[in-house]
């Protein structure tokens, strides 16, 4: 029983570990607009980065809907 414990353990820290790492890869790609607060502008519907937050852009190329994380 024990093994059988183990070996889905391992499993668990696998499959969270490739996901956190395809989460930073996403971040990685996605397009950084750091001065957004001051343009307010951004590509229409598409996502991208403000500082450290993720960001979905409205239709009008304006007001994106973002997370609100403090930065580091």
């Amino acid at each position: 029983m024990s093994k059988i414990l183990s070996v889905t353990l391992l499993l668990l820290v696998v499959v969270v570990a490739a996901f956190s790492y395809a989460v930073a890869d996403d971040a990685n790609n996605l397009l950084h607009i750091d001065n957004y607060d001051k343009t307010n502008e951004c590509p229409p519907n598409e996502s991208f980065m403000h500082k450290c937050n993720y960001c979905k852009c409205g239709p009008e190329g304006k007001d994106a809907a973002c997370t609100k994380m403090a930065c580091p």
